[in-house]
This record gives C-alpha cells, structure tokens and sequence, in this order.
C-alpha cells in the first residue's frame, strides 16, 4: 500500500485500516491507532501498526476461509446455495476473546448464522498491545459469499492474491521509468492526481463536522481491469458513498492498470484503498 500522501481540501490517503474507534464506560475499547501490535492468531505473525498488510494476509482470510467453510456446510445439509455479503462489527478484548459482535447488514439468515457462529468459537488468539498490556480493539469485517461469481478461490485461474511481488500499478507510467520501484511510485502519484481531480468533501459530513476513513476494495484482474468494488469502511453522512463513486469512474475511465504478477505469471490481486476525510 502507499505511504501517507496528503490531498488538499482535508483528505488523506492512508494504509489500510480495518479499526473504528469504539468507546465503553467500562472497559477501554481502541482503535488502529491507539495501539502498538494488533490482534491475531496465535498462529499469524504479530504486527506492529505500521505493518499491516501481513496482519490481513494471516488474519482476515483465515476469518474469511472459515465463514465461508461454515456457509457451505449449512448448503450441503439443506441442499440450497446461499450467497451475499455480511459486514459484522465485533471487538477482540484484551482476554482474546470475541465481544459485542454485530451484523451490521441484512444478509440472509444463513450467512448471519455462518459468521456469528465461527466468530464466537474463536479462540486461540492474540490480543492487541498498548504499551505492553493486551487491550480491547474494535473490528469491522465483511465477507462476500458468491458460490457462481468470479470469486472462486477454489480454482487457481480464479485465486485472488492479496499480496504478490510485484503488485498492480495505475497506469501512466509504465513507459516513463525503468524499474518497478519508479513505475510504482509515479502510478501513485497519478492515481491520487485521479482521485484528487474528482472527489469532495460531502457537505453534510462537513456540515455535521464528520472525519473518518473510509476505504474501498476492488480486484484487479489479469487483464488490468478493476471489478468487484465493494465499500468495506463507509463514513457517515456520504463520505463513503463519495469515495465509491470516484472508484466507479476509476474503474471506468482511468484506464487499463499493469496487473499484478506472482512468479513471473500475471494474477489476479485484490486492492484496498483507504482514504481518510479531514476537516481543515
């Protein structure tokens, strides 16, 4: 992901955040930036804040992998096929334990049951640190379930990589430098000359004084396109509705990006982007 990079009119772009701040009369509830190491299995490397792209590639999709593990065996039992999107909120306290979960859509009852049965049975995790004491941190997680869409992890032409050596570059540079290093460089640079030319501040965000981050999730395909774009942070009042609209006029207007490569082969990646809105 790209480092900080500023916008001007109050928005940020930043590293990917999957933590909202939530706040208890009783028990201290943190979020991202709060704390030194982030919740995890036992199993998954810790990660400091500033890391965490290894953090969703051990995390998340171990998550992911088990909902819809439970998703299917529900389908086998009673012969149906169940898809959707479940978006739940839920909090690793400071014991490791899952707390205070909330589905936040109305996905079917079948794929609410899915998630809030593996979440509750988690175990085996670590808890965030803050200052070398495990403390409580909010999550927002959201799982597409599409036995029959392009999502077929099962099949290897279908895989979707979260992380691959070289990741995929908005295009615009690709001619202008020599190394991959420079061409990555240059096509964050034009992606956020992209995304600065087109987005707003929504007035009734800024009316109600609202700042926050929202980030979008899209796959690039092997061919260079964008699909799949799903908003998995909003931000009250538009801002996350703004945000998505400018990534559809991406994905239709800003062109054919260089895709992502794994061992010398050309792989579909999945993209997150996050920006945060700031009031000046």
């Amino acid at each position: 992901m790209n480092s900080k990079t500023t916008l001007k009119k109050g928005i940020l772009l930043l590293p990917i955040l999957f933590f909202t701040l939530f706040l208890s009369a009783q028990t201290p509830i943190y979020n991202f930036q709060q704390v030194d190491s982030l919740p995890t299995f036992q199993t998954c490397p810790t990660v400091s804040k500033s890391a965490v792209e290894p953090w969703i590639e051990c995390f998340f999709p171990k998550v992911e992998k088990m909902v819809i593990d439970s998703i299917e065996s529900m389908s086998q039992q009673v012969g149906m096929t169940f898809e959707g999107t479940i978006k739940v909120n839920f909090v690793i306290d400071e014991t490791g334990k899952v707390v205070e979960m909330e589905v936040k859509n109305k996905p079917h009852p079948i794929l609410k049951k899915a998630a809030k049965d593996v979440l509750t049975s988690l175990s085996d995790l670590k808890p965030a640190k803050l200052k070398g004491e495990a403390v409580a941190v909010n999550i927002t997680l959201e799982i597409e379930h599409y036995p029959d869409g392009k999502k077929n992890v099962g099949s290897d032409d279908e895989t979707i990589y979260s992380e691959v050596k070289i990741m995929p570059r908005f295009p615009g540079c690709e001619t202008a430098y020599a190394t991959n290093e420079e061409k990555k460089k240059c096509a964050d640079r034009q992606m956020l000359k992209f995304i600065y030319s087109r987005i707003k501040y929504p007035a009734l965000a800024r009316e109600n004084g609202i700042e926050g981050t929202s980030i979008v999730t899209f796959v690039i395909e092997k061919d260079g396109s964008m699909s799949n774009i799903l908003l998995v942070k909003d931000l009250k009042r538009g801002g996350g509705q703004e945000f998505l609209r400018v990534v559809n006029i991406m994905a239709e207007q800003g062109g054919i990006w260089t895709s992502g490569e794994l061992n010398g082969e050309t792989v579909r990646v999945q993209y997150h982007l996050p920006i945060n809105f700031r009031l000046e």
